[in-house]
This record gives structure tokens, C-alpha cells and sequence, in this order.
């Protein structure tokens, strides 16, 4: 439990949206706001070790464009499972999901499926798996979407179970 301000000195913020980490402790940054839908490259920046890191550091860069034939997508929300992120889109009515390999370098992102959920204000803004892999939560100020029950990685196959929030 620390708190530590870093600085990375080889990125910019161009749209970052939310953090992920793996089981060493590496945090990973998702840059892949797109509001306008005129982004072509996506970016994840994987931070070594930040508790062990210079207030000045370095981050490597995981980057992806979308599969040839796909519209830009706008996404905030992604995990990571398996040595592979998954990435959601913030669409309105339809979350697509796709994923890209852990891996430093460039990437096209692999489409998986995509859902419509009910209800008006459907962006999904966040996203997690559990430990075990069996159920995923999808977020945004709303409601939350429990997701089970699913095939294999496809995690908009199973059952989704959406929970209302009682706020104003």
C-alpha cells in the first residue's frame, strides 16, 4: 500500500481512460478514447514494477488498430485475463468486445462478439473479471452489468443480468 507520484517520460495522454494490472504488480494504462471516432491507433502502456520505479520512468507500449473492415470504436474500458486485454466499446445500445495480446509491439485487435443491452444509457465507462474467471462486471454510473455463464472467452455470450443503481 504506497502512494507515489511517477512520471512517464515517453508518452503523451492523448485519451486515457482506465487502468488495469497483472499479478507482478505491472500497471497498465488504456489510451484508447475516442470520442470523435477518427482514432485509427489505440495504445496500452505497460508501467514495470511502479513501486520500484524513479519518479521518472518509462513505460512500454502495447498499440492496436481495429480489424480491417471495422469502424473506429470508442472505448474506456478494458482487463486484462489470460496474457490478452479485453476491450469494450462505449457504443450506445451495442457493447462490442475485442482483444489484443499482451504483448509489447503493435497489434490489430481481434473482434469477439458484440451485445445489446437494455435500457436507455447503456455506455459502458468500466469493466473486470473475478479471479477465477467466471464472471465479468460491466460499469457505468447507471447501473452494472453481471455478465456469467459465458462461452469460453466470448463473455457477451452467457447470461447478463443487469443491476439498477437508486440514485438521483
Amino acid at each position: 500500500d504506497f502512494l507515489k507520484d511517477i512520471s512517464i517520460n515517453n508518452i503523451q495522454n492523448i485519451d486515457w481512460e482506465d487502468l488495469t494490472s497483472d499479478t507482478f504488480g505491472n500497471i497498465y494504462i488504456g489510451d484508447f478514447g475516442n470520442n470523435s471516432k477518427k482514432r485509427k491507433s489505440f495504445a496500452i502502456y505497460k508501467v514495470t514494477a511502479p513501486e520500484k520505479a524513479s519518479s521518472n520512468t518509462t513505460a512500454e507500449v502495447i498499440s492496436f488498430t481495429m480489424p480491417k473492415g471495422e469502424k473506429s470504436q470508442d472505448f474506456e474500458s478494458f482487463f486484462l485475463y489470460n496474457n490478452k486485454f479485453y476491450v469494450f466499446s462505449k457504443s450506445n445500445k451495442h457493447v462490442k468486445l475485442y482483444w489484443v495480446p499482451n504483448d509489447i509491439g503493435d497489434h490489430e485487435a481481434r473482434y469477439i462478439s458484440e451485445v445489446e443491452l437494455k435500457g436507455k444509457n447503456t455506455k459502458v465507462t468500466s469493466a473486470d473479471i473475478n479471479s477465477d474467471g467466471s464472471m465479468v462486471v460491466l460499469l457505468n454510473h447507471d447501473r452494472l452489468w453481471k455478465l456469467t455463464n459465458f462461452d469460453a472467452d466470448d463473455f457477451l455470450s452467457g447470461t447478463i443480468k443487469a443491476v439498477e443503481f437508486d440514485h438521483d
